[in-house]
This record gives structure tokens, C-alpha cells and sequence, in this order.
């Protein structure tokens, strides 16, 4: 066996009968000890240098490990030694190497390497950090619909790709070899029981996992691509349920379900879940392959339509066969969708407003020219004796005029300051009191012009604020809670120049431009404190540059009290944070939503209304 010395980092051979012992590394004389077993960390086995298992299945383990000539990570599979005396253990695994090598898809694991050495078989392929469906399931619980399609689409596209280019069934589609990165990119993994589809004999084996396994396959009939359109239903089911269709406790159990049961359908599970999307899922899973998708291309169109009608934002749903499948960020989308939902109304309201101004506008003059000369009129025309009622009449309407051309006084005060005035004149002349009448009308019909034109403008203030909010708080929650403090300002500039081609606005790039100038400073600040030589133009500002490193945004905020950016941002963040908080209480238990309120409530110490924020925290723990 061979093992790298901790000293000068070069290879040495060794007996296995050494392992634990210390020895004398030929190379530099320093005294190292032997690693306990083979696949301890700083073993080599052909190329690769080995860091840690990171995973165990039926027959193989995985280990994190550096390929030396190219100095990458991998994922190292290494088969077990007693499969390795198996003709057949041995086919198998080097069939999933092969086939993985000769497909390079986004969704696909990619091996890189195939070898053998000391009777053990071992091959590299692509390190994925992330987690499978099942562990996904495990650790949260059921998936939200659209993210469950978004995934299974993804899905779908590789094995699309594997039927299209070597005609390759997979077989044996479970969430335990589905993975979802951290970046959000599914990867279908082991392809030890793939076939081609012209490789399928009457002879074959039943082979695969039983809750997840076609009819066709328990009745070793003819298979094809619409096999894994099956197994790929059953765990589109378990994420939206919870639990796979199927739960027989042994194999014939489960074979008799897949064969004669039907599942109960998704909508009566769980009646959040669409309508549509049960069905989309019952067509998966039918019996008789005729009535599944023909294939994947087929299966992928209707998945695409479906998601017209789940997305929170149609605008992230990726073409089919297009390589923009990352994760889609489900909490900024439904956001984002409440937010634009929020503007169409406020949009609405404007616009019915601005068809009343448009009617009443014109209008406007005449009726007040005309209420003017009626009025007038019968004051030039009555009778001696009402002379005297005429001028209170007139005193009356100059105060209702200044009153009602008050924009502080509200609409309904004015209304009952005019109803009141003509139920004062209503026992005089007839022509004074229509006049009167005609006046208050024409007056109260100005008032509620001019309030309605500050109401528009008000709104359309909020529209904008609204706009603008949810441009800058994506922006600012990436530079300061993703990128900072380590990440060099070149990719800050890289983030806001792709985010400046997706939001064509002045207003934002100007915000982006004042942000990437406190992000430079801020990571210049770091450095030096790091090094002990801060810039002496950024001393005067250390409590706001260490605020902001501690991600304390609302103490920043009190010590910039001139920046309305932060302070807008401060406010969003209140709101996001209340909602994680409630989400967490209700998803995870009490426990881990007082965890998370000691970690997030130190953010806000300084705060004026930090009594008032800590409150509504406590309220969400309740």
C-alpha cells in the first residue's frame, strides 16, 4: 500500500502488515506512522490522495480525495472487497464508470477516471456537495410543489439526454440517487443497473429498488424510457406527499400494489396541491406503459405548460433542454410575486383615479364657472328683504372655500362641513338655497379632485418605493450577507454588472454604484484590521465597518442616519427575518426558533425600536 509522509509530502510504499506502526519515510528520515486501513485519510490509491469517507452504500464506499496530476477534488468510489471476487459485482461497477464517462451532461455524475489496484476497483467521478431527495425529506419535510417540479425536471432532462444518446434505461430512479447541490444543480447518480435498450433479454434478472420499480420491471416484460418515467412518478409523489404511493412491507407486498393498486391521488392527500399537477402525476404512474409520456421529450413539455401554472415567477422557469437549472430561490420568488402583486393593485387604483381626473377635469370649470354665476344671478335678482341672508350666505361659502382648499382636512370633514351648510340654508329662498346648494356641491366636487391627484401621486410614490426595494434589498442582502468580507471587490463587480443588465434602471445602478463603493471600502477595512494598518481615511468609521462585518445592519443604519438605502434595507430585513422566524417555529419546533431569535436579535441592539422589534420576535415564538 501506498501512503503520502506528512513531512515532504511524497509517496511511500509500505507493507500492509505496517498499518498503525511508525516508520522510517525513505525520503526525508522523519519517523511517520503507517495510517490504520487502506482507505484512511493519506492513503494513495493510483492518482488519488484520500481525505475522508463521505459516504457508504450496498457495495461501494465514497471518499473525498485529490486527483495529484491535476491537484482537483473528486468523489472516490472504491468497491467493496467482498463484491470485488464477484465477476458480476465487478461488471456492474465498471459499467456505472463506463456509462457515466460516456455521458457529460449538467445533470449527470461524470467520472473522470476507472482503475484498479492492490484487487481493489475504484473510480473518480464529479464531488458533489449537496444532499439527496431522501435526506432533503428527512431534514424538511415534503417539498413545495413548484420546487419539487423544478427538480424533477431537471431530472428528467438527464435522463432525456441518456435515452436520446446511448438509448440507456437507468433502472433504478430513487430519491437516494437523485442530488441536489449546493448551487442547486440536480445530479442522477449510479448507473450500475443501466442497460441499453437492445440489451434487455428474457433471462435478465429483477433488479432494482422495489418501492420504486416499474411493472414492467417485476414483470420482466420489454423495457424502455417510460420504466423510468414510472419510477421518477413514484418519487415525485414522495416529495410532494412525504411518503412514497407504495408501502408494502416486503417485496411481494409491494409488487401486488404496483401491479393492481392505484395510489391515492395527490389533490385528496394533500389539498393544497393543484388539481392538475395530481394528474400530471397519476399519468406518470400508470399501470401500462401506454398510458404514461411516450418518453422524456414528451414528459418535459408537459412539465414545462404545468409550471406556467405553479411558478411564482414564470420569468425562472428554464426552457426545456437549456442549461439554466440552479436553484431558484423560493423565498426571494414568493416575495418578489407579493410584492408585484402589491404593485398591479396600487397600479389598478391608480388608473381608475386617473379616469375619474380625466372626467372630472374638464368638467371641472364649468361646473364652478357655472355655480358662480347662478349664484350671481340670484344675488343680483332677490328681493330687498334677503339681501342680509344673502351676505351670511356669502360669508358662509368664502370660510367653506378656504376650508375645503385645506389638504389637510380630510374628504368626509369637508362633506359634512358642506352637508351642514345646506341644511343651514334650507328654510330660505328657493334660489338662495339651490344656490348655496350648487356652490358646496361645486366646491366639495374641487376637493375631492385635488385630493384624489395627491392620492395618485402618493401611490404612485409607494409603486416606485416598492420597485426600487426589491431591486436593491437582492442586491444588498448579496454583497453584505453572501460576499462579505472575504470575497475581493472583482467579484462584487462581476455580481452588479450581471445584475445591472437584468434591471435596465438609472435609479438602480446608481444604488448598485454607491453599494460597490462601500463594499471596496468595507473589504479594505477588513484587510487592514486583519493586518493591523487600517487606511487612515476609514478610522473615523470603524464602529460602521465593524457594524456591518458583525451584519449588525440596523446598528449601521443609526450610524449612517443619512443613508436612506440602509435604512430602507433595515426595514425589509425586519420583515424577512419575522417571517423565517415564524416559519421556523411552525416547520422545526420551539427549540430551533430560539436558537435561531438568540442568533438574529444582536443584529438589531442600538436600534431606537429594538424594544418594539424584540417584541415582535418573542410574539412569532409564541
Amino acid at each position: 500500500m501506498r501512503f503520502r509522509c506528512p513531512f515532504c509530502f511524497l509517496a511511500v510504499d509500505t507493507l500492509p502488515e505496517s498499518c498503525g506502526y511508525p516508520i522510517e519515510c525513505p525520503n526525508c528520515h522523519h519517523h511517520v506512522t503507517v495510517p490504520a486501513g487502506r482507505f484512511q485519510s493519506g492513503c494513495i490509491i493510483g492518482d488519488f490522495l484520500i481525505k475522508e469517507k463521505i459516504g457508504e452504500g450496498a457495495n461501494a464506499a465514497v471518499y473525498l480525495a485529490t486527483q495529484l496530476s491535476l491537484e482537483r477534488q473528486v468523489a472516490l468510489k472504491v468497491l467493496s472487497p467482498e463484491f470485488s471476487v464477484s465477476g458480476e459485482g465487478v461488471d456492474q461497477f465498471l459499467r456505472e464508470a463506463r456509462e457515466a464517462a460516456k455521458l457529460n451532461h449538467i445533470n449527470l455524475v461524470q467520472t473522470f477516471a476507472v482503475g484498479r489496484e492492490d484487487d481493489f476497483y475504484y473510480f473518480a467521478m464529479t464531488r458533489i456537495v449537496g444532499e439527496t431527495i431522501t435526506s432533503r425529506l428527512k431534514r424538511k419535510g415534503k417539498f413545495p410543489v413548484d420546487e419539487a417540479l423544478h427538480i424533477i425536471q431537471q431530472a428528467a432532462e438527464a435522463l432525456c439526454y441518456a435515452w436520446q444518446e446511448r438509448s440507456l434505461i437507468h433502472k433504478d430512479i430513487k430519491p437516494d440517487n437523485i442530488m441536489i447541490a449546493e448551487d442547486g444543480i440536480v445530479k442522477v447518480t449510479d448507473l450500475g443497473m443501466s442497460i441499453h435498450a437492445g440489451e434487455w433479454v428474457d433471462s435478465d434478472e429483477v433488479a432494482g429498488s422495489p418501492a420504486y420499480m416499474s411493472p414492467e420491471q417485476l414483470t420482466g416484460k420489454v423495457l424502455d424510457a417510460r420504466t423510468d418515467i414510472y419510477s421518477l412518478g413514484v418519487t415525485l409523489y414522495q416529495m410532494l406527499s412525504g411518503k412514497p404511493p407504495f408501502t408494502g412491507k416486503d417485496f411481494r407486498t409491494l409488487a401486488e400494489e404496483h401491479l393492481h393498486k392505484a395510489p391515492a391521488r395527490l389533490d385528496k392527500v394533500d389539498p393544497s396541491i393543484p388539481k392538475n399537477v395530481a394528474l400530471f402525476v397519476d399519468r406518470m404512474l400508470a399501470k401500462k406503459p401506454s398510458g404514461r409520456f411516450k418518453d422524456m421529450e414528451e414528459l418535459l413539455r408537459e412539465l414545462w405548460t404545468l409550471r406556467q401554472t405553479t411558478a411564482p415567477d414564470r420569468n425562472v422557469i428554464p426552457a426545456i433542454h437549456t442549461l439554466t437549472t440552479a436553484r431558484l430561490d423560493y423565498e426571494s420568488s414568493v416575495e418578489n410575486a407579493e410584492v408585484k402583486k402589491s404593485v398591479r393593485k396600487l397600479e389598478n387604483v391608480v388608473s381608475i383615479q386617473k379616469r375619474y381626473l380625466n372626467i372630472l377635469l374638464p368638467l371641472l370649470p364649468i361646473l364652478i364657472g357655472a355655480a358662480i354665476s347662478f349664484t350671481i344671478y340670484r344675488y343680483e335678482s332677490a328681493p330687498p328683504a334677503e339681501k342680509s341672508m344673502e351676505k351670511i350666505a356669502l360669508e358662509r361659502l368664502s370660510s367653506f372655500q378656504h376650508f375645503a382648499k385645506d389638504p389637510t382636512v380630510p374628504l368626509s370633514v369637508v362633506q359634512k362641513e358642506g352637508k351642514r351648510l345646506i341644511t343651514e340654508f334650507r328654510k330660505s329662498d328657493v334660489r338662495l338655497r339651490r344656490a348655496v346648494t350648487a356652490r358646496v356641491r361645486g366646491l366639495i366636487s374641487e376637493a375631492r379632485v385635488t385630493r384624489l391627484q395627491a392620492e395618485n401621486e402618493a401611490q404612485e410614490r409607494k409603486i416606485q418605493f416598492l420597485r426600487n426595494a426589491q431591486w436593491q434589498y437582492g442586491a444588498f442582502r448579496t454583497l453584505f450577507c453572501r460576499f462579505a468580507p472575504h470575497t475581493p471587490p472583482q467579484e462584487a463587480e462581476k455580481y452588479a454588472d450581471r445584475q445591472k443588465k437584468l434591471n435596465d434602471s438609472p435609479h438602480y445602478a446608481s444604488f448598485l454604484k454607491r453599494q460597490l463603493h462601500l463594499y471596496r471600502d468595507l473589504y479594505k477595512f477588513h484587510q487592514g484590521e486583519k493586518e493591523g494598518r487600517i487606511p487612515g481615511y476609514l478610522r473615523g468609521e470603524a464602529p460602521f465597518f465593524r457594524a456591518l462585518l458583525a451584519k449588525k445592519f440596523s446598528l449601521a443604519a443609526s450610524l449612517r442616519p443619512d443613508d436612506p438605502d440602509l435604512a430602507g434595507m433595515v426595514l425589509l430585513m425586519r420583515k424577512n427575518l419575522l417571517q423565517e422566524l415564524s416559519e421556523t417555529r411552525h416547520h422545526k419546533g420551539k427549540e430551533e426558533a430560539e436558537k435561531l431569535f438568540k442568533e438574529i436579535l444582536p443584529r438589531f441592539e442600538g436600534d431606537e425600536d429594538f424594544p418594539k422589534i424584540k417584541a415582535s420576535f418573542e410574539e412569532a415564538l409564541q
